[in-house]
């Protein structure tokens, strides 16, 4: 009975700390560099260093989903402020090749500028020698809504 009790109690508080680590997740993986992305062709889970110059521009390359026209999605990562804030302040300490086009993208970002969304995303795809799913056009607020509905909420 009192291994029972044990077990019952070992179990409660896994999941109560199971709880507690999904509802601030986000906020600690930001913190640590840590971005978890999603795979829009299985719904896999895809993590990203951003400490990694490669992962970093698929974060960001990701991000430009929601707001540009292109045949091919392989993934899918929610543009937000955080986000932006998270990927400029961990910048500051990297020796990225690109890290001028990095800082420049996500600070005209930061303004609520994305006129250059579509090119941000087609320079991305072609540093990762993308061959289906280059960019065309920008979306427009309908569709950037209904883009954001069906991968985020």
């Amino acid at each position: 009975m009192r291994k029972l009790l044990l077990i019952i109690m070992s179990l409660g508080m896994f999941i109560s700390g199971s709880i507690v680590y999904a509802q601030t997740a986000e906020e600690e993986d930001l913190e640590h560099g840590i971005m978890v992305a999603k795979n829009t062709r299985n719904g896999k889970e895809i993590i990203l260093n951003l400490k990694v110059e490669k992962d970093f521009a698929e974060a960001l390359h990701f991000m430009t989903h929601q707001k540009v026209e292109a045949f091919m999605k392989w993934g899918t990562l929610e543009l937000t402020e955080e986000r932006v804030d998270a990927m400029l302040e961990i910048l500051e300490d990297t020796n990225f090749v690109n890290k001028f086009f990095y800082k420049r993208t996500l600070e005209q970002w930061k303004e609520g500028n994305f006129k250059n969304v579509v090119m941000v995303h087609n320079r991305i795809w072609e540093m990762a020698e993308g061959d289906i799913g280059k960019a065309t056009a920008y979306l427009d607020e309908q569709e950037e809504e209904s883009y954001i509905k069906e991968h985020y909420r």
